[in-house]
Formats: structure tokens, C-alpha cells, sequence
């Protein structure tokens, strides 16, 4: 059974011991890995993934983002998903590789990973992974109901770089 009380390290060793190194919390209450195949170049998956300001025009549940200090290392930016406030801060970027950032809302705390590997005939598979604590949290959101959320995302994804089309 897992551990409802489970709060997690603080966010600044979340941050820098964990989603800086590429890792999740591996004691973290609520975790889920999603990806998908795209038909398109890892460059043209990359410039779509990277452009955070544009999730909410195709992505569910995304709205409000703000990225006063542009997409860099350890640059702070805001949204809403399915209308909760999260306050994040980005980790890795590594081009055509990596977006990685932590966020925090209320009382939960998590590092959410999207990696891009390069594959034959010009197709890019997209890996979304994502830690979540926060006492009590998986009481209020499970393993299932992350997966579900993240396959809605990385499909989105998939349909604006292959289509140009936005997902409801």
C-alpha cells in the first residue's frame, strides 16, 4: 500500500538532486511513464514540446502559462492544469532531448520529464514520465488516472506535430 503521508523531499532537493540528474522520485506516491511514436523529425517534435507558451492551444487542461524568463535552466514559469495553479521551474533542456521541470501546487510537489529519442524513418519517440507527492495526494489522483492524463498530452502532441491540429 503506499504511503499517503509521503511528503516528499523539499522542492529545492527535488529540483537539484532529482530532476536535474534526470531522475523522479522514486518514493513518490503517485508515478507514471506514457510515450508515443510521432511521425515527424525529432527537431520538428523538439520546437513544438519546447514552446510552452503555446500548450494551451492544444493541450487539455493547460492553461495560463508564463514564462516571464524565457526556457532556460532553472528559469521559473507558471500554469494551470485542469484549473490548478502550479508555480514551476525548469531543469533540464537539452536540445532535441530533454524538458524536464518541477512544480509545486498547494501541498504537492513534482518533477515531470519528457525525453526524445531519435527513430528510424524519420518518426521521434516521445517519452513522458512524472513523480507526485504530497500527503494524501494519492488519494486524490492515482497511477491510472496520471497515465490517462499524460496519454491525452502526448497525443495532442502527436496530433499538432503530425496534423497541426488541436485536441479537445
Amino acid at each position: 500500500m503506499k504511503n499517503i503521508f509521503y511528503q516528499g523531499p523539499s522542492f529545492k532537493i527535488l529540483h537539484n538532486k532529482y530532476a536535474k540528474n534526470g531522475l523522479l522520485d522514486p518514493k513518490a506516491s503517485v508515478k507514471s511513464s506514457s510515450q508515443i511514436v510521432i511521425n515527424e523529425s525529432i527537431n520538428k517534435v523538439w520546437n513544438i514540446v519546447i514552446n510552452i507558451t503555446d500548450w494551451s492551444s492544444f493541450c487539455p487542461g493547460f492553461s495560463k502559462i508564463k514564462s516571464l524568463d524565457g526556457v532556460k535552466t532553472d528559469a521559473s514559469f507558471s500554469f494551470s492544469l485542469n484549473n490548478s495553479p502550479i508555480n514551476a521551474k525548469f531543469a533540464v533542456i537539452r536540445e532535441n532531448s530533454e524538458l524536464s521541470w518541477t512544480g509545486m501546487s498547494l501541498w504537492a510537489k513534482a518533477i515531470d520529464r519528457i525525453t526524445l529519442y531519435s527513430q528510424d524513418d524519420n518518426k521521434t519517440l516521445v517519452i513522458l514520465e512524472e513523480s507526485f507527492s504530497g500527503v494524501f495526494m494519492s488519494l486524490f489522483i492515482s497511477d491510472k488516472k496520471l497515465k490517462i492524463q499524460h496519454d491525452k498530452w502526448l497525443n495532442a502532441i502527436k496530433s499538432k506535430v503530425e496534423k497541426g491540429e488541436k485536441i479537445e
